[in-house]
């Protein structure tokens, strides 16, 4: 939506007032009446120089859609980072599907990287990080979470790389004793559920064998867990 709204021959909007954003700092309303024109950076404002008494034309009007969009944009960008980490290419098309142009991506995109709130690098290990601790998986596991959160190879390499020491045994008994509770009863079918969402965790059939015998004694005789892949129990 434009400064003006439907085309008018009318003249332009005056500024009648710049009202400093109580609730976010560095922002201002630059008001026509009672009619709010655009929320922006005070900077921009200066930079434009907007000033009260001043007839928005329509270059001007651009000009503030522009900046006005940016702030939109910057606002859903930040909320969508504090819910989770996010890669660049992710946010893009997150915020296009919100409905932002291109241009205001764009300018949300660059001040979120000046002001260091938007690092592939540090988002991969932070996303990294929080999959280890909230659903314990093997690293190969996790690394699929994070190229599916859209990362590059680069910076899923050094997330993998940054993790603790914790190996993938010690991933695969907290994962196991996180699930112990919903195993429900039966040795044999205990077993294979355990053994059914290690695997979906990407753990390898020696080591999860070897975890479940930790957690619920010696596997059944013939073999590790035979039926294992008719269990489709739900892995929360």
């Amino acid at each position: 939506m434009t400064l003006f709204g439907t085309p008018s021959p009318f003249r332009p909007p005056v500024v009648s007032a710049i009202e400093p954003s109580t609730r976010e700092p560095g922002l201002a309303k630059v008001k026509a009446g009672r009619r709010t024109l655009a929320l922006v950076r005070i900077e921009d404002l200066q930079r434009l120089g907007i000033v009260v008494g001043q007839e928005i034309d329509a270059a001007l009007a651009i000009e503030l859609d522009a900046c006005a969009g940016e702030v939109r944009a910057t606002r859903d960008a930040m909320l969508m980072l504090v819910k989770r980490a996010s890669s660049s290419g992710s946010l893009l098309n997150r915020l296009a599907r919100r409905g932002h142009s291109p241009d205001a991506i764009s300018r949300a995109m660059a001040r979120l990287r000046e002001f260091l709130l938007l690092d592939d690098a540090a988002g991969a290990e932070s996303a990294a990080r929080d999959r280890s601790d909230r659903k314990p998986g093997a690293r190969s596991s996790i690394a699929e979470h994070l190229a599916a959160l859209g990362f590059d190879p680069d910076a899923v390499e050094n997330a993998i790389g940054s993790l603790d020491a914790e190996s993938d045994l010690s991933r695969a008994r907290r994962a196991a004793l996180q699930r112990f509770p919903r195993l429900g009863k039966g040795d044999v079918a205990r077993r294979r559920r355990l053994a059914s969402f290690l695997m979906r965790r990407g753990f390898d059939d020696e080591l999860i064998d070897q975890v479940v015998r930790e957690i619920l004694g010696d596997a059944v005789a013939g073999g590790p867990y035979p039926a294992l892949h008719d269990d489709h129990s739900p892995d929360h």
